[in-house]
C-alpha cells in the first residue's frame, strides 16, 4: 500500500520533496480498493498461493491463521487505523524473482558506523539496476542464488545477521508511473510502487534492500 513516514528517511531536499510529490500522484481510491481485493485473497486461500508473471514464479506457503490489518477504506477514521501488511510470522517463500530495480532504504534512526555504511550499499544497489535483471532464487525463505558478483555485498552492507533471509513479502498497490519512480532514493514510497517485492536485511538496524518484480502479481484463487 502507499506508506509515507511523517518524516523523511532523508535529510535530502530533493528526496525529502519526492515523497509528498509522488504521493499525490497516487490514485488512493484505486489503491486502497487493491487492498481489500488482495486481501480477500489471502484470507479466502487454503494453504498457499503464487504470484507470477514477468518472469517471477513464487509459491508462498501461508499459515492457518491469518490477520488482516492492511487499508481497507480510504477515509481517514478514527477506528480504521493505518496499519501495512498482513502478519504471517509462519509463511514460507519459495521459487525465482526476476528482479530489475533494487533500491535500498535506511530509516533516519540509524546512526554511527552503521549508517556510514549506507552509501556503499546504495552503490551496490547502483550496479545492480545498471547491470540488468537478476533471477534470484529462494528457497525456504532464504535467497539461495542468483545475486552472481553482487551476493558478497548485500550480505556485508545488508543485515549480514540475517544470513540472506527474506525478510519482508509485499505486494505494491501504490502504482506509480515507470518513468516517475526513482529507485535511488531513499524514499519509502518507492517500496510500494508496484508490483511483488522481496526484501533482505533490516532497516532499523542496517540496510534493507528491495528485490522488486513490477510485473509480478498475486495470482487469483
Amino acid at each position: 500500500m502507499p506508506w509515507i513516514p511523517v518524516a523523511s528517511f532523508s535529510a535530502d531536499p530533493q528526496v525529502a520533496r519526492y515523497g509528498p510529490e509522488g504521493f499525490s500522484e497516487i490514485d488512493i481510491t484505486g489503491c486502497v480498493a487493491a487492498n481489500h481485493r488482495i486481501i480477500s485473497q489471502l484470507l479466502l486461500a487454503r494453504e498457499e498461493v503464487r504470484m507470477t508473471g514477468h518472469g517471477t514464479d513464487l509459491t508462498i506457503r501461508l499459515p492457518g491463521q491469518r490477520q488482516p490489518s492492511s487499508r481497507t477504506h480510504p477515509d481517514l477514521l478514527p477506528d480504521r487505523p493505518i496499519c501495512p501488511g498482513v502478519p504471517t510470522p509462519a509463511l514460507t517463500v519459495s521459487g525465482t524473482l526476476r528482479t530489475d530495480p533494487v533500491p535500498v532504504v535506511k530509516h533516519r534512526e540509524l546512526n554511527g558506523a552503521r549508517a556510514d555504511r549506507f552509501r556503499a550499499a546504495a552503490e551496490i544497489a547502483e550496479k545492480i539496476r545498471k547491470s540488468g535483471p537478476l533471477r534470484l532464487r529462494i528457497e525456504g525463505n532464504r535467497f539461495a542464488d542468483g545475486s552472481g558478483p553482487f551476493a558478497d555485498g548485500i550480505r556485508a552492507t545488508g543485515a549480514p545477521e540475517y544470513r540472506g533471509a527474506v525478510t519482508e513479502v509485499a505486494i505494491g498497490t501504490g502504482v506509480l508511473s515507470a518513468d516517475r519512480v526513482d529507485w535511488s532514493l531513499n524514499c519509502l514510497l518507492d517500496a510500494g510502487a508496484a508490483g511483488v517485492r522481496l526484501g533482505v536485511g533490516n532497516g532499523l538496524t542496517g540496510r534493507h534492500f528491495d528485490s522488486i518484480s513490477p510485473g509480478a502479481r498475486l495470482d487469483t484463487l
